[in-house]
């Protein structure tokens, strides 16, 4: 028996519908950047004041896109049940690829406010839809059945891809 991946989509919802998203995904793991810092941490009980967030847990994965009064969302699914009213569309499984998190001691990054031991480790991924204009949903390798977390790659780009272009000249 194959695994059948749902890629479900939300259409334009207002900010009251939130609750009703907010029991589904209760426990889920979010992430997502504000004026206070990077978070990872359980699903909010309201919408944060961000433009995107993405959340898991095992074999489900959700992005949002917020844009108030309104919010978007898409939910990829694999063999489980998503007990919201959202359009449903059987896809083929994602491409799994590593997500290159800064290190602990990169000076890039300042106001992370998740969990401790999160930067310079490698265990989050994304997955990719084969889909034209679809952006990637984000999990940790534990939210993957075992068979999607081996040889994954850590970046579908070369590291430091832009660091031997010459820098145009300011002015």
């Amino acid at each position: 028996m194959s695994a059948a991946w749902i890629l479900r989509g939300s259409g334009r919802q207002n900010h009251a519908a939130w609750t009703q998203l907010h029991q589904h995904t209760r426990g889920w793991t979010a992430a997502w950047a504000d004026t206070s810092g990077f978070h990872l941490e359980p699903m909010p009980t309201t919408a944060p004041a961000t433009t995107h967030l993405w959340a898991f847990t095992t074999h489900q994965w959700l992005r949002v896109r917020i844009d108030v009064p309104y919010w978007w969302a898409a939910a990829l699914t694999l063999d489980t049940e998503f007990n919201l009213p959202w359009t449903r569309m059987p896809t083929s499984a994602p491409t799994v690829v590593r997500v290159r998190h800064w290190n602990s001691d990169d000076n890039r990054i300042k106001q992370y406010t998740g969990p401790a031991g999160v930067l310079g480790h490698h265990e989050h991924v994304q997955l990719l839809p084969h889909l034209p204009l679809c952006a990637p949903f984000l999990g940790h390798q534990d939210s993957l059945p075992p068979e999607y977390r081996k040889d994954i790659d850590v970046s579908p780009l070369p590291d430091d891809a832009d660091e031997d272009k010459p820098v145009a000249p300011a002015g």
